[in-house]
């Protein structure tokens, strides 16, 4: 069975990133449903809710809680060690990307300026989600 994305999060402080990721999902006729935190500890709350999602995507530079603790609190908690995480981020610096990688995201995305890039990230995003097997979530059947 392939992975579906039924839930995605999006963690991103900037609104106009979050819209656009927004526009570019319907945009592609991706009908997933798309939850925003704005905060890692908002991201974290959620997560750990009943309706986890099946894909976060995670920026890294965030006030507060940063994408990388959020991302090293994720891995801890073995409910989640499952959930795909994927840094969706401005940032290109080749530490962040090591960093990322070490705390065991699934990728490491730069955003693409404009609609256009957005729309391709979007996707290439969707085309993973077709392709790729996810384990079930901790403890579910």
């Amino acid at each position: 069975m392939r992975a579906e994305f039924l839930n995605i999060l999006v963690v991103d402080d900037d609104p106009i990133d979050v819209m656009a990721f927004q526009r570019a999902a319907r945009r592609c006729g991706w009908p997933n449903r798309v939850t925003v935190a704005a905060s890692g500890e908002e991201a974290l709350a959620l997560v750990r809710g009943l309706a986890a999602p099946k894909l976060v995507l995670l920026d890294i530079r965030m006030p507060g809680m940063g994408g990388l603790e959020t991302l090293r609190q994720l891995r801890a908690d073995p409910a989640l060690t499952h959930t795909c995480v994927f840094m969706l981020t401005s940032s290109d610096d080749p530490s962040d990307v090591d960093a990322a990688y070490r705390l065991h995201a699934n990728a490491f995305v730069v955003k693409q300026s404009g609609a256009d890039g957005m729309r391709a990230i979007v996707e290439r995003i969707r085309s993973f989600a077709e392709l790729v097997e996810l384990p079930q979530r901790a403890g579910a059947a």
